[in-house]
């Protein structure tokens, strides 16, 4: 691998884990941040905050302010319709982002050979990672990444990105919905 590539590599993983950390140290005044922001400006704040939560990987995910829209009284679909909403434009621009800039990084990291492997793990494995990743609370924005940067299908990308997160969205959203009418 290529000095420059490896420092790239290098800072964006710590850039990566210091967002992490920050967010991690500070989840709940971020969650109330959340909460007084839901409250005070409704359904526009739950797409910018969707948009922003899923451009970045960190640990809270756009159905946090789903959850919490819900829980504060606002429309069920609506709520659902400005997450999703916020959602997809935030996957469709990290898809782009990893197909633009990081495929010439990985490209340009490894061998011909290597990369060839590395395409190949992808296309075998890649599909299954990214949907799993959008059903579960793995890194989903790097595989946003590594789908762009391996070239994946736009086609493919909705079917295991999009779908997908849109069911884990819908699912955690109604979950929060029914707890709310409970109490």
């Amino acid at each position: 691998m290529k000095t420059k590539n490896k420092i790239f590599f290098a800072v964006l993983l710590l850039i990566v884990a210091v967002v992490f950390a920050l967010v991690y140290m500070n989840y709940d005044y971020i969650k109330f941040e959340v909460a007084d922001y839901i409250n005070v400006y409704g359904y526009p704040v739950l797409f910018v905050l969707a948009l922003v939560l899923e451009a970045v990987e960190q640990p809270i995910g756009a159905e946090v302010p789903g959850i919490v829209g819900v829980l504060f009284g606002l429309n069920y679909y609506f709520v659902i319709l400005f997450v999703l909403l916020g959602t997809y434009i935030s996957s469709f621009v990290n898809f782009y982002i990893g197909r633009r800039y990081f495929s010439k990084k990985v490209e340009g990291s490894c061998s011909f050979k290597e990369y060839g492997g590395y395409c190949n793990l992808f296309r075998k494995y890649g599909k299954l990672g990214l949907a799993v990743s959008a059903l579960s609370p793995l890194p989903y924005v790097v595989f946003v990444w590594l789908s762009g940067a391996f070239h994946m299908k736009t086609r493919d990308f909705v079917l295991y990105a999009l779908l997908p997160k849109t069911i884990r969205l819908i699912f955690l959203i109604s979950i929060a919905g029914l707890a709310a009418t409970w109490f």
